[in-house]
């Protein structure tokens, strides 16, 4: 147990936790993350006026929806700002080798990092709660729901926050590793998602098959195996739709999922290769602050 606490507070997380918190700017991009979603959440309940008792539960899971949906966007967003700069921004002020020189070891540096980054954009996704909590008034979405949704939040965190640091550990310049941590988060968030769209339509068309009297009716096929990596795709398999199942109702059972006999719905294929991809980038990261690349031991190029 000593060692476990000892593992998760580290001096590291210490000093970046008190750097991040005591400044306006936490504050600030709290306050705009929550006003965000809480203008985003007036605005859908302003068009939504007077709703019948039947019409209740649809507001409340197409809120539902649109809310989750515009937080995962604002994750993509945020979650790179916060650990991009954790090992570049040392190199760039040039304190990072009197980091390397502490009794730290290089996996309880990497570590410290990814902990206080994550820290404060899961404090941003527990914040948002208290606003997700307005669909229970209006019903036809479960708690369940809140919590696979949820679920797909915190995995999304940890792959952008892992996969930032780890091209922080191969930079030494703060805006460049800002630059290529959104562009990463871009590909996975949208890029990714207009990928699975398009080999979806083809792989769609390529099975039609016509009889004599036209097209042949033919079952929906699965959805290229990029789709479990995909953070948007994850949450559409969270999200319910009005029937009780997933929004993406067929679409949404992955067979032998990682490569196993299984049968997962999507999101939890998403979340388990999430944390498998993120244990071997903390390993990489680790590597790279233990024996830095030729370019990352000259200068200051």
């Amino acid at each position: 147990m000593i060692r476990l606490t000892a593992g998760l507070h580290n001096s590291v997380v210490g000093k970046e936790l008190r750097m991040r918190m005591r400044g306006w700017r936490s504050t600030a991009v709290m306050t705009a993350y929550m006003a965000i979603l809480g203008i985003i959440a007036i605005a859908f309940l302003l068009q939504q006026a007077g709703p019948t008792s039947g019409q209740s539960s649809q507001v409340g899971l197409r809120l539902f929806q649109t809310m989750a949906i515009f937080q995962l966007f604002l994750i993509l967003f945020v979650t790179p700002v916060s650990t991009a700069g954790a090992i570049s921004g040392e190199r760039q002020r040039q304190t990072w080798d009197l980091l390397l020189v502490t009794q730290l070891s290089s996996f309880g540096i990497v570590w410290g990092k990814l902990i206080a980054g994550l820290a404060f954009d899961l404090l941003l996704i527990l914040a948002s709660l208290p606003l997700f909590s307005l669909v229970f008034l209006f019903g036809g979405v479960a708690p369940d729901d809140v919590a696979h949704t949820y679920i797909v939040f915190l995995a999304s965190v940890l792959l952008l926050g892992v996969l930032s640091l780890c091209i922080s550990a191969l930079t030494r310049r703060l805006a460049l590793a800002m630059v290529v941590s959104n562009l990463m988060a871009l590909l996975l968030g949208v890029g990714i998602t207009l990928l699975t769209l398009y080999l979806q339509n083809w792989g769609s068309q390529s099975v039609q098959q016509y009889g004599p009297r036209g097209p042949i009716p033919q079952s929906t096929p699965p959805l290229t195996p990029l789709a479990e990596i995909d953070p948007l795709v994850a949450l559409a398999s969270a999200l319910p739709n009005q029937n009780g199942g997933s929004y993406l109702g067929g679409l949404n059972a992955v067979h032998h999922a990682l490569l196993l006999p299984w049968l997962l719905p999507l999101w939890e294929t998403f979340t388990v290769l999430v944390v498998a991809l993120s244990i071997v980038m903390v390993v990489v990261t680790t590597l790279l602050v233990r024996s830095a690349p030729r370019w990352l031991r000259g200068g200051s190029a």
